[in-house]
């Protein structure tokens, strides 16, 4: 367990969201096998079909809304960001820099859109 004190913070939250992702996504896989299996082999009586389809919406509603959720915390996870919200408003600080191809591929990006502003091919 040393190692994991050796990480640094970024690779820390990292690691952190790999195991979560990678739980989360054998939890959401068994919830959604259950529910499948439970509507579909269950002891249902003749005449159920729109309860079993609406138990099916919303358990798929479910686990949407945790994907969504997980989804929404990884970029929190991996890049430190603090979010705040108060009487005040909404506030959100933190991340780190761009890295060095995100910041090329910008400019090239600004460069082609002056070129075609400019009628240039």
């Amino acid at each position: 367990m040393t190692w994991l004190r050796s990480l640094a913070a970024r690779d820390l939250r990292a690691l952190i969201a790999l195991v979560a992702s990678i739980g989360g996504g054998i939890a959401m896989t068994l919830f959604a096998v259950w529910v499948t299996w439970i509507l579909w082999k269950g002891p249902w009586a003749a005449g159920t079909e729109i309860a079993r389809i609406d138990k099916l919406g919303l358990a798929l509603i479910l686990i949407l809304s945790i994907s969504g959720i997980t989804l929404a915390s990884y970029g929190l996870a991996i890049n430190k960001r603090t979010l705040k919200l108060g009487k005040d408003g909404f506030e959100a600080s933190g991340g780190e820099d761009a890295p060095a191809a995100a910041q090329a591929v910008a400019s090239a990006a600004a460069e082609k859109a002056e070129e075609i502003a400019g009628g240039r091919p």
